[in-house]
């Protein structure tokens, strides 16, 4: 948003990712989700909107698990990451054909 404000143009991946997880973060506290879901529910929408949106679920996946702190499990979340980024590709790929990013045919 402040880059939008800003006409500063810093890219699509690390803002689609800073707003997935501020609202995975809103959306475990209104469902009150135990603090070991937490990471893990963050983790998986951040995955799901940046390849839903850029369509490369395992780009999106790798990008993830290299910005991953020391301490996270990633054996625990890396399924899940998968999962949710190949269905918000699926699920975008039935909602629109159009993409941000366009494939040549």
């Amino acid at each position: 948003m402040i880059s939008f404000l800003l006409m500063i143009n810093i890219g699509i991946i690390f803002p689609l990712m800073f707003a997935a997880a501020a609202l995975a973060h809103s959306v475990s506290s209104l469902l009150s989700l135990q603090s070991r879901l937490v990471p893990l529910v963050v983790m998986c929408l951040m995955a799901s909107t940046q390849a839903a949106v850029t369509r490369t679920p395992m780009a999106t996946v790798l990008i993830l698990s290299l910005t991953a702190t020391a301490t996270t499990e990633l054996g625990i979340m890396m399924p899940g990451m998968i999962l949710s980024s190949y269905l918000g590709v699926y699920i975008s790929r039935l909602c629109s054909e159009k993409s941000y990013f366009a494939y040549s045919n």
